[in-house]
């Protein structure tokens, strides 16, 4: 099996280091608000848990990223998913700009549930960009196969077919 080639693997390191340090990044941050704030309210044990579940995400599709840029995996067919690519791109791409410079004619938040509604929506948004830029990344390889032992298993012997056979024969009389 053939590795991928080296800017394959450099592509999803360069983009699964950023997701793995945003992830525990998130993380730390998380849980420091959760032990100094405490978890006194709903909505903030709302915002806990999915706090943790986008910083699990984010660590695993870095995991994911690192793994494959620093192993290579077995290609099954060569190329690259590009629309994956440019659509994560795009998506992150946006977003970013809606944060730096949001436009006059925005949706703008009247309280603090749509204003934590938007930021969960940001985040889902950034997450799934990141998922399709790794995706289309890996889209067409597949793991390297460790090859089986076949020597544990003994050959079909002739006495056996044979033995199975006159089993049968004995059983319709």
């Amino acid at each position: 099996m053939q590795k991928a080639p080296i800017w394959k693997r450099v592509l999803a390191a360069v983009f699964g280091l950023p997701a793995l340090l945003l992830g525990l990044g998130s993380l730390l941050l998380t849980l420091t608000a959760a032990l100094t704030a405490g978890l006194h309210t709903t909505e903030s044990m709302v915002t806990f848990i999915l706090s943790l579940v986008f910083s699990f995400i984010y660590v695993f599709l870095g995991t994911v990223g690192l793994s494959f840029g620093s192993f290579g995996i077995g290609k099954s067919k060569p190329g690259v998913t590009w629309w994956k690519i440019l659509l994560g791109a795009l998506l992150i791409g946006i977003e970013l700009k809606n944060h730096i410079a949001p436009a006059p004619n925005l949706l703008k938040a009247d309280n603090d549930a749509q204003q934590i509604g938007m930021w969960f929506a940001a985040a889902l948004i950034y997450s799934a960009g990141l998922w399709l830029i790794v995706a289309g990344v890996r889209s067409r390889y597949a793991p390297i196969q460790r090859p089986v032992e076949t020597a544990a298993l003994p050959p079909l012997q002739e006495s056996t077919a044979r033995r199975a056979s006159e089993t049968v024969d004995s059983v319709e009389k």
